[in-house]
């Protein structure tokens, strides 16, 4: 008859092992860990029994900068329980890899010792810091519009505010004028990185595209602008499928990437920088391959380098590899990166192939006449851009009616029934842009409505029947979307 105290200890060393769980003792007298064989697996080392180490040579499996928490533990003059230590290995290859102890402080006849259990958590701590980046990367993303948000509303004050300018000062003041337009107009591809690595999605049109041709455009443009004492090679040797996405996104994913390498050869000494870009296909995807020679980076820098506003170069914004990173995500593809000191740097693009019949997209018809004499309701909480709204069109012609809100919108709409057009911001205090719209129909159905905003969001893409555009805009952008919204209307 067999023993009950012992089927117990078969059971427990059944329940041990399923559950992953590994044992360990430290005795204080000798400075010495025993490891049992699941032990061991957890702590990476290749044993079929129990392992007997030194203190010292326990220590030297942990990763250095977590040594401390061991020796705070196990190193003490009075050992005492503990519970959940958790630290990582040394060594873990392409990985990283958490072990947790719990031990319980006893003393026998050689004198005082901790036993207790280990765990492999890498997994767990891997989801954990996945759902911690998610969280910050909401929140950089929800920061980040309403940052791009206040910023195209300067912005749409500033660009016409300048163009209504030009024409009435002198020469040289022309030129300063020009200059602070430029400025304006680089802040406003700025706000648009800013959008995209918010998340926001920018309405841009996509059509199917060659990118052989892409990337050839891009390389041969780069060559000219890095003067020569970078290498640019591109290698693809048959025709490829198209791919259906927006052009300039594209190449800005494809200047990002080669300006990136451009910068750190500069902070480098790599004695011949070369970059090499190599197109295939796999799968069903377009597969990318941009390789560079450089100093490359470490595991510390690789794990941010997609990170908004992380950056290397002192006069970097952070942006250019983030907005890379969500305009291929955008796209429905991938980007990965793989570096390592002094070995360079890979980043790989996949973009899924496009297998259906793109119909060419009608080309954008300028109106001959971008003027009127229309009368237009300008609504709009920010009184900047209000008043240079409401002063290009008065210039252009029209007739001008402001409102500073979605209230007073609705009672001048009841007391002018001769308006033409309304020209609508979203974000607004008292009333938003789609409650005001909404309220505007039901007083008259086919009331004609211009959305002016720096939203682009799932608001703006609910709104049905009414033209939009995008903040911030040039005079000749607004005239001409007016124009469009106005002659449209009539024509339906």
């Amino acid at each position: 008859m067999r023993d009950d105290s012992d089927e117990s200890c078969a059971t427990l060393d059944v329940a041990v092992k399923t559950s992953g769980m590994g044992m360990w003792r430290f005795v204080a007298s000798l400075a010495r860990v025993s490891l049992n064989e699941q032990s061991c697996t957890i702590h990476g080392l290749t044993c079929t029994e129990d392992t007997n180490l030194s203190f010292d040579a326990y220590l030297a499996l942990v990763h250095p900068e977590d040594r401390w928490k061991l020796q705070a533990a196990l190193g003490a003059d009075t050992l005492t329980s503990f519970r959940d230590l958790e630290f990582r290995l040394a060594d873990a290859g392409n990985g990283v890899r958490w072990v947790r102890l719990s031990g319980d402080a006893q003393k026998n006849t050689d004198g005082m010792q901790v036993m207790g259990s280990c765990f492999d958590i890498s997994e767990r701590m891997l989801v954990h810091r996945q759902l911690l980046q998610a969280q910050k990367m909401e929140a950089v993303g929800q920061l980040t519009a309403g940052i791009a948000h206040n910023f195209n509303n300067i912005l749409s004050a500033i660009l016409p505010s300048l163009h209504l300018m030009a024409p009435h000062v002198g020469v040289e003041a022309t030129k300063l004028v020009r200059n602070a337009q430029l400025a304006a107009e680089r802040a406003t591809d700025l706000v648009s990185e800013l959008m995209v690595v918010a998340g926001r999605k920018t309405g841009q049109t996509r059509k199917a595209l060659d990118l052989v041709e892409i990337v050839d455009r891009v390389v041969r443009i780069c060559r000219t602008t890095f003067g020569g004492w970078v290498q640019l090679a591109f290698e693809c040797e048959y025709e490829v499928p198209a791919l259906l996405g927006n052009e300039s996104q594209i190449e800005q994913v494809l200047l990002n990437l080669l300006l990136n390498a451009r910068d750190a050869f500069e902070e480098g000494s790599t004695s011949c920088p070369r970059i090499d870009l190599e197109l295939d296909v796999e799968d069903d995807n377009l597969m990318l391959r941009v390789m560079d020679n450089g100093p490359g980076m470490d595991a510390k820098t690789l794990q941010r380098v997609f990170e908004p506003f992380f950056t290397t170069k002192g006069a970097g914004t952070g942006l250019g590899l983030a907005t890379a990173n969500a305009i291929v995500g955008e796209h429905g593809g991938t980007i990965e990166c793989m570096s390592k000191p002094n070995r360079g740097t890979e980043f790989v693009l996949r973009l899924p192939v496009h297998a259906g019949i793109v119909e060419p997209l009608p080309e954008k018809t300028i109106p001959s006449f971008i003027g009127g004499n229309e009368r237009i309701l300008v609504v709009d909480d920010d009184p900047l851009v209000r008043q240079v709204t409401s002063a290009a069109l008065r210039e252009a012609g029209y007739q001008v009616v402001e409102a500073k809100g979605g209230n007073e919108a609705l009672r001048t709409q009841g007391d002018d029934s001769a308006i033409d057009l309304v020209v609508l911001d979203m974000a607004m205090p008292e009333l938003t842009g789609d409650q005001v719209l909404e309220a505007m129909r039901t007083k008259n159905p086919t009331v004609n409505v211009l959305v002016f905003t720096g939203l682009s969001d799932a608001r703006v893409e609910r709104l049905r029947g009414v033209a939009i555009l995008q903040k911030p805009a040039g005079v000749n952008e607004l005239l001409q979307a007016v124009r469009g919204a106005i002659d449209n209307h009539h024509v339906n």
